[in-house]
């Protein structure tokens, strides 16, 4: 999942989704329950790029019910319960993350696939898109 990959590679957010998140905040602790599930939906609307904000956002500042709707949208995004370093151990996970749709995972994995393999970063390798990843 998007939560996994962009725990196994530090890439800073996007400022603009970053930005988008952080409005919705107030909202995922609003008084009112429509308005939660509404912020909570406009949330998961974002998209992936979104998951890799709401994981820069400190937790603690938050209202309770805001943060816990936060991680249950990171959460939902995460199937990979290992460490951070175990996934990048992985060369299937490291293989499968350079052809993530977001270049800046694609790039870190390429990287890392050369740091490990020793042979120069492939150029392109088959992502989910190619029916491949």
């Amino acid at each position: 999942g998007a939560a996994d990959v962009y725990r196994a590679f530090s890439v800073p957010p996007e400022p603009a989704m970053l930005a988008a998140v952080n409005r919705l905040l107030l909202r995922l602790s609003a008084p009112d329950a429509a308005a939660r599930d509404a912020a909570s939906a406009e949330l998961t609307a974002l998209g992936r790029r979104a998951v890799r904000a709401a994981m820069a956002v400190d937790t603690e500042t938050l209202h309770p019910e805001a943060a816990a709707r936060l991680q249950a949208f990171i959460d939902a995004n995460a199937r990979d319960p290992r460490t951070p370093a175990d996934m990048r151990a992985d060369l299937t996970f490291v293989i499968d993350a350079a052809g993530d749709p977001d270049p800046m995972i694609a790039r870190e994995a390429k990287l890392l696939l050369g740091e490990r393999t020793k042979l120069p970063p492939p150029a392109t390798l088959p992502g989910p898109a190619d029916g491949a990843g």
